[in-house]
């Protein structure tokens, strides 16, 4: 799930190269496009479905990958996590936390590891954070929280469909 010319992040719909490496790096060739969605993904309280993606590893290597809600109707979609084998992550957009030093993650209530955030470069003030892999017990919960903590400062809760 690395190498130096994985597509991470799409930008103005157009795909670009990842910045930088790792062997945790998740790979998506069609991810949200903070250009497409601009304005059309969370309400104007900041809460609610989240704006992002599932990423699904397969043991082998393969990766799919959908968005977290339907782009007609702005509800959440269902997240499959697949076989057990799979792990399921979750790519999500926000704003505010580009300079943070740390951060956590819970969702259901239960904590899921912080891969990473940094900035959309393309669109100032978009900032993007990467977190997973989901644990099993989420498996067929519906809806649950996604609460983010950065820098020790709660971020506004957001909201995830679990099949």
């Amino acid at each position: 799930m690395s190498g130096d010319n994985c597509n991470y992040t799409q930008f103005r719909c157009v795909e670009r190269p990842c910045a930088f490496s790792s062997p945790l790096q998740l790979c998506s060739s069609r991810p949200a496009c903070p250009y497409c969605l601009r304005g059309k993904s969370i309400p104007e309280s900041g809460q609610g479905v989240a704006a992002g993606f599932w990423i699904r590893a397969s043991a082998a290597g393969a990766q799919s990958r959908d968005y977290l809600f339907d782009l007609i109707t702005f509800r959440p979609v269902p997240v499959d996590l697949g076989p057990p084998s799979d792990q399921v992550f979750l790519s999500l957009y926000g704003t505010g936390f580009r300079t943070a030093t740390s951060a956590t993650a819970k969702v259901g209530g239960v904590s899921v590891q912080v891969y990473g955030f940094t900035p959309v470069i393309d669109f100032p003030g978009l900032d993007l954070i990467n977190i997973g892999p989901l644990p099993r017990a989420l498996q067929g919960r519906g809806e649950v929280d996604v609460t983010l903590s950065l820098n020790g400062k709660a971020a506004n809760t957001l909201s995830v469909n679990i099949r």
